[in-house]
């Protein structure tokens, strides 16, 4: 697929280009991506299935949101476990003018999507923008542009997941999801995902707001029993109207 913002081919990969990629880049990953024994695939063939490994082969999570900038686009449905912000993904929704669709995880400590991400979805001034949080073995990366292709591989909606860690996941044209029929089942594991969340509202944003008071650190670095009580306590508030397994 020519001119999709996917990145350089593999064979641009000198090594000077590789450290360019490399910079801000964590010193273990760089120590991985300097071995021989990594593969650096070539493009794939227009309309084939395309590898996202972030700076691995060039081709970055982020860089999703230009290949799926396209009069085709339908519909944004994300179903990633953890997020803490949607990167160039929003943008993309407000041009097209589609709707956006995000399940995230909401269980347990670390396992919330950000205050910014519900702040977004439900204070925002777009009525087609949802965000339904779900409980408890949840851990996909799911980022289907309706109209245009998916993406489905290890990428959280993290700084880390859309740039700087090395991730692998797919990307799959539209014409080959509903050619080998994925499309429909990628629709009923969302439905499943669907039955099981609860759609952020906003009484959601001040129990956040109070479990990050809960959980913030005292002074001396550490949290207090109590802190961690009241951490618990506002915790299971929190959850209780999202449980629905």
């Amino acid at each position: 697929m020519t001119g999709t913002g996917f990145g350089p081919t593999a064979q641009s990969f000198s090594s000077s280009g590789r450290n360019s990629l490399w910079l801000g880049m964590p010193a273990a990953t760089q120590e991985i991506c300097a071995h021989d024994s990594v593969l650096w695939p070539a493009r794939a063939a227009d309309g084939a299935l395309k590898l996202v490994g972030n700076a691995l082969n060039g081709y970055y999570f982020d860089n999703l949101a230009g290949v799926a900038d396209r009069e085709e686009l339908e519909h944004i449905v994300l179903a990633v476990a953890f997020v803490r912000d949607l990167g160039p993904i929003a943008d993309l929704a407000r041009k097209r003018g589609v709707p956006l669709t995000l399940y995230a995880l909401a269980d347990g400590e670390g396992g919330f999507p950000s205050l910014e991400i519900l702040r977004l979805f439900v204070t925002g001034s777009s009525s087609s923008w949802q965000l339904f949080l779900t409980r408890r073995f949840y851990h996909p990366k799911v980022a289907w542009f309706r109209g245009v292709g998916c993406y489905i591989g290890s990428a959280n909606l993290t700084d880390g997941g859309r740039m700087s860690n090395l991730e692998c996941g797919v990307w799959l044209e539209e014409e080959e999801l509903r050619r080998e029929n994925w499309d429909q089942e990628l629709a009923a594991m969302l439905a499943v995902v669907r039955e099981r969340s609860a759609a952020a509202i906003r009484e959601d944003i001040d129990r956040f707001e109070r479990l990050q008071r809960a959980r913030a650190p005292s002074s001396s670095g550490k949290r207090s029993r109590t802190s961690r009580i009241s951490w618990r306590r506002n915790c299971s508030t929190f959850l209780a109207p999202i449980a629905r397994t």
